[in-house]
């Protein structure tokens, strides 16, 4: 009974971490100095932070392969195709 428990509280970790999983992409400006990084998560939904980690603007990719910017208060400003 022990080893199930132990073993199922391992699973849920892993599942968990796996959900939250992401690819950070550094933005460089012309001098080569970092300004700011990207998170894109597996949901298809990128977040862009500046260098002090504030959220600057959130990209959504819905079902038709639109691509929707937010505003970091929520507000949506543009949509690309």
């Amino acid at each position: 009974m022990k080893k199930f428990i132990i073993i199922s509280i391992i699973c849920s970790f892993i599942v968990c971490n796996v959900s939250f999983a992401y690819d950070k992409h550094y933005i460089k400006n012309s001098k080569g100095q970092t300004t700011g990084y990207t998170k894109t998560y597996s949901n298809g939904k990128t977040v862009q932070y500046n260098k002090k980690g504030q959220v600057e603007y959130t990209y959504k990719k819905d079902s038709t392969g639109k691509i929707t910017k937010y505003s970091k208060t929520g507000k949506k400003l543009e949509t690309y195709k």
